[in-house]
């Protein structure tokens, strides 16, 4: 199963981001599911911040590194600076950073995720789309990202969704 999450650099991204996490700490079967952090820029400079993501999850880096991500882009600081000072617990080389982002490398996975965002006609920064065509748009609340995983599991598995020792099945 998978939950792709289509995000910008906003606030309601990050409140999905958060809430996604926070239901998926609560879901029985989320071993089971893979989350795909999606990129749709919605601004122009947003891009940078996009590819600055883009590289980390090349590197195997997700959540806590999107928002970490997500705090230098609030936090509006010179990236030169804030790139070292954000990005060091991650132990990200930086200089190789900035060459990505010089020579624009993970532009190309960004551009191509939105391609892909167009083609599923996704046009809203926070989406969520899920196995078997389960789909949120806008802020979503845990419990409806909740019943959604539910959802998903119960389609794909064919079984009801149950979380006591003793369920039928």
């Amino acid at each position: 199963m998978r939950v792709e999450i289509w995000f910008d650099f906003n606030q309601e991204s990050l409140e999905v981001i958060n809430n996604l996490n926070n239901a998926f700490e609560r879901f029985k079967h989320s071993k089971d599911v893979d989350i795909l952090f999606r990129s749709l820029p919605q601004k122009e400079e947003h891009f940078k911040y996009h590819e600055i993501f883009q590289y980390g999850r090349k590197k195997g880096l997700k959540h806590s590194y999107l928002c970490t991500v997500f705090d230098l882009f609030k936090s509006k600081t010179d990236l030169t600076t804030g790139l070292e000072s954000r990005l060091s617990p991650y132990h990200v080389d930086i200089k190789d950073l900035q060459t990505n982002l010089k020579d624009h490398k993970s532009l190309r996975i960004v551009k191509n995720q939105l391609e892909h965002a167009a083609l599923q006609k996704i046009d809203t920064a926070p989406t969520l789309t899920f196995t078997h065509g389960f789909r949120l748009v806008g802020v979503s609340s845990i419990s409806d990202i909740e019943q959604t995983l539910i959802k998903m599991y119960e389609k794909d598995s064919g079984i009801k969704y149950c979380i006591e020792e003793d369920c039928e099945r």
